[in-house]
């Protein structure tokens, strides 16, 4: 009973310095200048041309943390002294019971960057390549067992049942090599795709279809079928002639014995893309480990459990108990084991985000708001996060972030990313205690989940936004009207100009209903221009009025007649222009022949 006292004291302290696998901060979804974004989303671009990952230290991630438990529900004050909930005579076994949920989880992940590395095609492509080791490792407890284990057998003479159909464990490990590829289609819509070719190092887990304690002063039985698999290089396990395990056999020569391996292959992918539907406000959503390994090297055991045994009254605080070792050796003594022929196969755990996020202050300052939802065995868990992201300048940008997890259990993220080029430095985090002991104890922290690392980035400069704003008819005029003094002031000054006389003769200005009034012309007036003038007249009117009006331009000779209806794009009317000619001589006069309002 004491081993059993110290395993469960061991596993509620350790579940606050567990490391969870490949569970990226949620802050680093916003931090734009860094290439893990991609990672997350593979739609999103990340804002340096070129990004290199060095080998092992690039991407250093790691997290700790469960669904239930806080550290002020096994340890804290009561009169004046600091205890456990486990006291004989101040500790508080029943707070501490209703603080697990009906399915406790625990888990520990890990995972580094062996290599990457990424570049932009053209405009509108982004390339990432990366080799990264992923590790996961989850402890199922349900609330009954810790039930069981408080409290032991009742004392009243009845029969008390304690399902315990939710307890397992679930652990793997594997290679990641992938490619991702994200294009951007327009200026609003952004779409990427990450394939991934996996490769299965070690798999065990271990489950139940059905397991419950009918437990009594008097009996004690146990009901359910078990299920349990494993599967890793180069090890064997050894059985006896009753299908029960005898040996887990490590060779001493693992890289000679890894010759006659079969790998465990498998394939994954990530989709997501970003939508852009106004200025500085994207949109996104992805769904990320959407694939499996097949595991070709397996073992599987099975067991189907009916056994009774006399009952034993427990106290946790007594340590004269055998019952645990009973209750191990019934589970222990029920298990068969097959080595499998076909191998079997496991699912990756899927994770959904959708995040949106806006912009403001040139880009220099942002809001963002992401949901993730992870999706194992089915089950669901659910965290929101909103972030406050800075880019004041372009080697140097922080984050803070605000998560909830699960509805109920808040915490502070922050991130840190500081550039020296090549070289870009970051750190990144969720789940920061906000609340602390006069001890300094983090005693509402439930976890923590940290990446950092060091990236070379190249191409980072900062893009400008700038906000350009449309002339007005008014102000295009009046700037048409200057280059028009200009042209005029150029042909007062010539006096070996043919001129024309006639009556009801304008410039283009005049055309156009100068709003002024400073060029409008007499009606005995004339202008008197060269190709190259009236070349560079309609290449200014145009824009404003559209080759809509028409025009007459006579010179001595020739006449051709040209038409065109092409209608400018902020002009109602639709005239069409005529361009009449009269000479090879450079000396246009420009008439009016109709004009609308």
């Amino acid at each position: 009973m004491k081993k059993l006292y110290i395993y469960l004291l061991s596993s509620l302290i350790g579940c606050f310095a567990v490391v969870v696998l490949y569970a990226q901060p949620n802050t680093m979804y916003f931090m734009n200048y860094l290439p893990y974004q991609s990672y997350m989303n593979p739609a999103i671009q990340p804002a340096c041309r070129v990004y290199v990952e060095l080998p092992a230290i690039s991407a250093i991630n790691f997290s700790l943390g469960n669904n239930s438990l806080s550290m002020n529900d096994f340890v804290y004050m009561n009169q004046g002294q600091m205890v456990t909930a486990l006291h004989p005579e101040l500790g508080d076994k029943t707070s501490l019971l209703n603080a697990f949920s009906a399915n406790t989880k625990f888990y520990q992940d890990l995972s580094f960057s062996l290599l990457g590395f990424g570049f932009k095609i053209k405009e509108n492509g982004y390339l990432s390549i990366n080799a990264s080791l992923r590790q996961d490792m989850a402890f199922y407890i349900p609330k009954d067992f810790v039930k069981l284990a408080l409290y032991g057998t009742p004392e009243e003479n009845q029969v008390n049942t304690f399902n315990l159909q939710s307890l397992g464990f679930d652990a793997s490990a594997y290679m990641d090599l992938s490619a991702g590829y994200s294009h951007k289609i327009n200026e609003q819509f952004t779409v990427g795709l990450r394939a991934k070719l996996l490769v299965g190092l070690l798999d065990a887990n271990l489950g139940f279809n059905e397991l419950e304690l009918q437990a009594s002063q008097e009996e004690w039985r146990i009901i359910g079928n078990a299920s349990a698999r494993f599967s890793a290089p180069t090890v064997t396990v050894l059985v006896n002639n009753d299908g029960m395990i005898e040996e887990v056999a490590i060779p001493d020569d693992v890289l000679n014995s890894l010759t006659d391996y079969r790998p465990n292959l498998g394939l994954g992918f990530d989709l997501g893309a970003v939508y852009k539907p106004i200025e500085n406000l994207s949109l996104s959503v992805a769904i990320r480990d959407l694939g499996f390994i097949s595991w070709k090297n397996g073992y599987q055991q099975s067991a189907s459990i009916d056994f009774a045994f006399e009952g034993i009254e427990f106290d946790i605080t007594q340590t004269d108990s055998d019952y645990a070792d009973s209750l191990l050796t019934v589970l222990q003594d029920s298990y068969t084991v097959e080595e499998m022929k076909t191998g079997y196969t496991s699912m990756l755990k899927s994770k959904i985000y959708l995040g949106a996020e806006y912009a403001f202050l040139n880009n220099k300052m942002s809001v963002g708001l992401l949901s993730k939802t992870t999706v194992e065995n089915s089950q669901a868990f659910g965290e929101l996060t909103a972030s406050l992201n800075m880019r004041p300048l372009s080697w140097f940008g922080t984050s803070f972030s605000y998560s909830l997890f699960n509805g109920n259990f808040s915490s502070m993220g922050i991130g840190v990313n500081l550039r020296i080029p090549p070289f870009s430095f970051y750190i990144a985090g969720d789940y920061f205690p906000l609340y602390f002991s006069s001890e300094m104890i983090p005693y509402k922290m439930r976890g923590m989940n940290m990446q950092t690392g060091m990236v070379m980035t190249f191409g980072c400069k900062k893009k400008k936004i700038k906000e350009v704003q449309e002339e007005d008819k008014s102000t295009k005029m009046l700037r048409l009207q200057q280059e028009m003094m200009l042209l005029q002031q150029e042909m007062d000054k010539g006096d070996d100009s043919k001129v024309k006389k006639e009556e009801d003769i304008y410039t283009p200005v005049q055309r156009m209903q100068d709003p002024t009034g400073i060029l409008q012309q007499t009606n005995n007036e004339q202008q008197q221009l060269t190709p190259q003038q009236l070349e560079s007249i309609e290449t200014t009117i145009n824009p404003i009025v559209g080759e809509t009006d028409n025009l007459t331009i006579e010179f001595e000779g020739v006449t051709t007649t040209e038409e065109n209806s092409k209608p400018a794009d902020n002009v109602e009317g639709k005239d069409d222009v005529t361009k009449t000619t009269t000479s090879n001589e450079a000396i246009p006069v420009v008439e009016k022949n109709s004009m609308e309002e």
